[in-house]
């Protein structure tokens, strides 16, 4: 039985470490070729030891890249933070209350995450064409706060179903209000659930391109749709992509890195009390 177990060990380790292998060599693979010379990218084979150097990030710097980067910023920031202040209480009430034509409130919710973008996209360029919405941080965020919010709705609704109703109920004994007992009660019982929601809307936001590519031309132009730049007709440019691929990645890498306790519990659909 020990061997068997032993054995059964052994093989998942090395399962594991091949599927890690298979995850973080191309981030590495990105993050050595930014750092090498353009000599050394194209080199056959390739080389593993190099000098490294900055220059493609400085190119990079020197471009029109910074501006993209941060309208991705806020463009993420301002959807992300639109859709939470709405979405989570919606979910709670969705939750917690009984709601006339609950049903029907659902199935709007899930309805604007039924279609492709494409079968939306001619709509909203006619109307955001008509209020001088295209190209701006404002008709950019309108668009996705529409998408996203559906999605955390339904996510923090789940993690809410989970909590005890008696909690809110004995806060409502101890004389909270119904906004009193969300805030000190519910919320904190679902941090867990609203990193795993708020990293996930935000993925959802940064790499969004189809909406990007069509609604946007210069002013709000976000990073998915600059990246195709660096591939010219004559040559790819590996070197400026693969940093400008370092710098898209660096900002979900670090906040994921900091809410990683939460994360992991909100993802195995626990929460806690503590």
């Amino acid at each position: 039985m020990k061997r068997r177990t032993r054995i059964k060990t052994a093989v998942s380790l090395v399962l594991l470490s091949i599927a890690t292998f298979i995850s973080v060599f191309p981030l590495y693979w990105v993050i050595t070729t930014s750092l090498k010379a353009p000599v050394d990218v194209f080199r056959m084979p390739p080389v593993w030891l190099f000098k490294p150097t900055l220059e493609n990030y400085q190119l990079l710097l020197a471009s029109r890249f910074p501006g993209y980067f941060l309208n991705s910023l806020i463009i993420s920031l301002g959807t992300v933070i639109t859709s939470l202040v709405i979405g989570v209480p919606a979910a709670y009430g969705l939750a917690r209350f009984q709601l006339r034509r609950k049903q029907d409130i659902d199935f709007f919710i899930l309805s604007t995450r039924m279609a492709p973008p494409i079968a939306f996209i001619v709509p909203f360029y006619l109307m955001w064409s008509r209020f001088d919405l295209v190209d701006t941080y404002q008709g950019m965020v309108m668009v996705y706060v529409l998408f996203t919010t559906a999605f955390v709705v339904w996510m923090m609704r789940a993690f809410f179903e989970e909590v005890s109703r008696e909690l809110d109920e004995a806060a409502w004994v101890d004389g909270c209000s119904k906004w009193g007992a969300f805030f000190r009660v519910a919320l904190p019982c679902v941090r867990g659930g609203l990193a795993a929601t708020t990293i996930l809307a935000i993925l959802l936001t940064w790499n969004e391109f189809f909406y990007a590519l069509i609604l946007t031309s210069f002013n709000a132009k976000t990073i998915p749709v600059a990246l195709p730049g660096f591939i010219g007709f004559v040559r790819l440019r590996w070197g400026e992509l693969t940093a400008a691929a370092t710098i898209v990645v660096a900002p979900v890498l670090i906040f994921a890195t900091l809410v990683q306790r939460h994360l992991m519990r909100g993802l195995a659909g626990g929460y806690s009390y503590k």
